[in-house]
């Protein structure tokens, strides 16, 4: 009975993959900036497998192995031709700035035999990514309110609250940061409870 539920469970997501995808494809290819835009997305993706939380914008030319275990926490803003090669879960935090052309990838080959791995990548809250940067590699953290550098290459862990630049990235300064961070749509939120200030 169990092993029925499973193949059902499969089925019935390929199938509302299959029939999602290619809505999901044109909508992805609107530009559109409104907030009734973002939520038409965000509804869209949830019905593809995604998790995705309230206030997320993705922009155009987001691009993905498969939507289980991509999860995108409140408040995060993607760019233009986000990559995200997820051969397994990659965990996006709250309040994340993500930059044009990022691309993640948590999968890979032995060097002595080819056989496949694969890790968990995760973003925490508050993390700024920049223009071109890549992560790539399994088992990967970055730590709240770091900041990645345009076009560094991340191929370890990184602490929280670090400035991190360069190919292979490289720490070079740890952040001070404010009481009171500026986000997307003129938000101003706590950057240590990660909540937005409703005065502001």
């Amino acid at each position: 009975m169990l092993n029925l539920l499973k193949v059902f469970r499969f089925r019935y997501l390929k199938a509302m993959a299959n029939f999602f995808t290619p809505v999901f494809i044109y909508i992805d290819k609107v530009p559109n900036y409104s907030e009734k835009a973002w939520d038409i997305k965000r509804k869209y993706l949830r019905r593809l497998g995604f998790k995705i939380a309230e206030g997320v914008a993705i922009d155009r030319g987001f691009e993905f192995v498969r939507p289980q275990g991509i999860s995108v926490g409140d408040w995060t803003s993607i760019g233009k031709n986000f990559k995200c090669y997820n051969y397994n879960d990659v965990i996006i935090g709250n309040f994340c700035l993500i930059a044009g052309e990022v691309q993640i990838n948590n999968g890979g080959h032995q060097t002595d035999d080819y056989v496949p791995f694969s890790g968990v990548i995760k973003i925490e809250d508050g993390v700024w990514i920049g223009h071109g940067v890549k992560i790539v590699g399994a088992d990967i953290c970055i730590g709240k309110n770091s900041i990645l550098g345009a076009g560094a290459l991340i191929l370890e862990s990184v602490p929280a609250y670090s400035i991190v630049i360069g190919a292979p990235g490289r720490v070079v300064a740890k952040r001070n940061i404010s009481e009171r961070v500026w986000h997307v749509d003129n938000k101003w939120y706590d950057p240590n409870t990660f909540t937005i200030f409703p005065d502001m």
